[in-house]
């Protein structure tokens, strides 16, 4: 579909930047470098009644774009992801010079780098209304999926799936693919995964039709990653070690250090090769520290300690979740810190040192309570029962069923599976069936009375 858009007149040495960059053949030609947490401003002009779109590349660090216009005031054109391009879409209400600023995260790499891919404009139609409409749409699901919960991330899907609709008509194919591929992953978060395949399948057609590698990778993995879910074979989905191969010819060292924790899981599990899968598991670790990326290595670290695991070296498994959960402390990552804190709750359990347990578990329900999670702290809840039965201290494990039990009446949920776990362990609650029929009634208040 021909579309009648111009290039964008921008101020200074950056119309010269954007000049070599459209002509230069060279991926890595004339990128500008950001550090984490730093701002970068370009000037540009539009005139009035425009709407222009603004596309650029995003190296080895996570960016976002916003514009400020004459007046001050500010579009935002949301995070669309840590791996390719990020694109902004505004209409011009006035003539005049407008700043476009590129903010690095603060979280993620050290530096990194961007260019500017295209600046277009056009006399705003229809077509551009519905894409800015999308563009509202799709920032606030972000704003939404970031802070989590149920009712948020379901608002935040059903935001993303009008973001793709409204995309669509607006003709940006790439971030109606990019919406589809967000509310696919909401969707399989949600457990709703026959949908959420269909949705990775629509963002992966898109991407194959304008060509865009990270879009690829990113929706192949997810759909890689649901494949064990729904128990089927992809054919097209490559291997963990095609994957890495994909990342090296694009030489991001995010996705390479990402695939070689992912390689070395495969050898963990899957082959039964332990030595290798150190091996991966480490030298993705090197990669991360390499980029100065704190997230990036907590999450190779899970590898090595799943490795530790995996041999019984039980030790070192610890070392390595201590910095786990050091790193995700560090990054005020309360997510993390309670994984970090499960899993070494469990293992001290495991052998024997349920009382070293406790405070780790106990640390990790109050952040999965604080966080919002009943179904994560109700897991939470049962490992500290665990580790209390384990001790030989009933009383302590009655308490904490009563608060989980309690977690879950306020949310007017079924309790067969907590009755049936209970009764293995030999603990009884008298208060449970009539409490299970009040809230199958609907009659909270009063089941709460019954605890």
């Amino acid at each position: 579909m021909a579309r009648a858009w111009k290039t964008a007149a921008l101020g200074g040495l950056l119309a010269a930047a954007i000049a070599l960059v459209w002509l230069s053949e060279s991926p890595g030609a004339w990128r500008t470098p950001i550090r984490r947490g730093e701002r970068r401003t370009l000037a540009l002009q539009a005139e009035a009644g425009t709407t222009v779109r603004v596309s650029v590349e995003q190296w080895e660090i996570n960016l976002t774009l916003a514009v400020v216009d004459p007046d001050g005031r500010e579009v935002q054109g949301g995070d669309r992801g840590a791996f390719g391009r990020e694109v902004l879409v505004f209409e011009a209400p006035s003539a005049g010079e407008y700043q476009l600023a590129v903010q690095a995260q603060k979280l993620g790499s050290e530096r990194g780098a961007f260019r500017v891919l295209a600046v277009e404009s056009r006399r705003t139609s229809p077509a551009d209304r519905a894409a800015l409409q999308g563009q509202e749409k799709f920032v606030r699901a972000t704003e939404l999926d970031k802070a989590g919960g149920t009712e948020r991330l379901e608002k935040a899907r059903v935001l993303y799936g009008d973001a793709a609709a409204l995309y669509h008509s607006g003709e940006l194919v790439w971030l109606e693919a990019q919406s589809k591929s967000a509310e696919g992953r909401l969707l399989e978060l949600s457990g709703r995964r026959d949908k959420a395949l269909e949705r990775y399948l629509e963002a992966l057609a898109l991407w194959n039709w304008i060509g865009d590698e990270f879009g690829r990778m990113d929706v192949l993995l997810k759909i890689g990653r649901l494949s064990g879910h729904l128990q089927r074979k992809f054919p097209f989905v490559p291997s963990d070690e095609g994957f890495l191969e994909m990342w090296r010819k694009v030489g991001d060292r995010r996705g390479i250090a990402h695939m070689m924790s992912a390689v070395s899981a495969h050898y963990r599990r899957e082959v039964k090769d332990q030595r290798t899968a150190r091996r991966w598991a480490e030298q993705s670790i090197q990669m991360a520290q390499s980029l100065g990326d704190a997230s990036l290595e907590s999450r190779c670290t899970e590898s090595l300690a799943g490795v530790y695991v995996a041999s019984a070296d039980y030790a070192k498994a610890l070392q390595s979740l201590q910095r786990i959960l050091m790193l995700n402390r560090s990054l005020g990552d309360e997510r993390g810190q309670s994984a970090a804190l499960g899993e070494i709750g469990r293992i001290l359990t495991m052998t024997g040192q349920g009382a070293k347990a406790i405070p780790y578990l106990q640390r990790q329900v109050d952040l999965q309570m604080k966080q919002g999670d009943p179904t994560a702290a109700a897991e939470g809840m049962w490992q500290l029962t665990l580790a209390y039965v384990n001790l030989g201290d009933r009383k302590s494990a009655d308490a904490v069923q009563r608060q989980e039990m309690e977690s879950y009446v306020r949310r007017a949920m079924q309790y067969e599976s907590f009755r049936d776990r209970a009764a293995n362990l030999g603990l009884a609650y008298p208060f449970v069936v009539p409490t299970q029929r009040l809230v199958s009634a609907g009659r909270v208040e009063e089941a709460l009375a019954h605890l």
